[in-house]
């Protein structure tokens, strides 16, 4: 086996838990039925979660053969990264709507620094991880070709997942969460891996 099909297992297992935990949620949510109080601050942060990691997934899948991880202290920051996600989905969604009244809104509310926490966390890591390899690498002009867009894209989902975390005004939020997709889906759709 490859290193990468060594790893592909890892992250398969990871981004499958981390989907099930998004979905499981969702089939408690709808079970609850009448008892469940609908907003679309949770669904939509769940939605981008699930999406984010999907597409980080796909990417660390068609780049497989440009890695550069040959240690496993190469490989950590990666790994972390993918257990960041699997706790970004974790958080978005409540996972006990069976019991009781469930506000999704309040949910949100009250849990947006947890998730939003766990969005910085994988940016910053990023891009400490970037800053390391360029620092052995030094600067060159093709680095900056490769990776200048995922470089920006994760300093700006970092900056306003920090604006997330402390603001508590929903059209914040929403012009945030509609940005961050279109930034996601943009990096990872129309264009082939930047």
């Amino acid at each position: 086996m490859t290193y990468f099909e060594y790893s592909a297992i890892y992250f398969g297992i990871i981004i499958g838990l981390a989907l099930a935990n998004i979905l499981f949620s969702v089939h408690k949510l709808i079970e609850a039925g009448a008892r469940v109080r609908w907003g679309w601050m949770a669904p939509a942060s769940a939605g981008y979660a699930a999406t984010l990691s999907i597409n980080e997934f796909w990417y660390v899948w068609a780049r497989q053969q440009d890695m550069g991880h040959r240690t496993i202290l190469t490989w950590y920051p990666l790994a972390i990264a993918f257990a960041l996600l699997f706790l970004m989905c974790a958080a978005a969604l409540p996972d006990d709507a069976v019991g009781g009244e469930v506000d999704l809104v309040s949910y949100y509310i009250e849990n947006r620094k947890r998730f939003w926490g766990f969005s910085v966390a994988l940016h910053a890591l990023n891009l400490l991880s970037w800053a390391t390899r360029l620092l052995l690498l030094g600067a060159t002009m093709q680095f900056a070709r490769e990776h200048g867009s995922a470089i920006l894209l994760n300093a700006t989902e970092l900056a306003l997942s920090l604006t997330l975390m402390f603001t508590p005004a929903k059209w914040w939020h929403a012009l945030v969460l509609a940005s961050l997709w279109m930034f996601t889906i943009y990096y990872f759709g129309p264009t082939p891996l930047n």
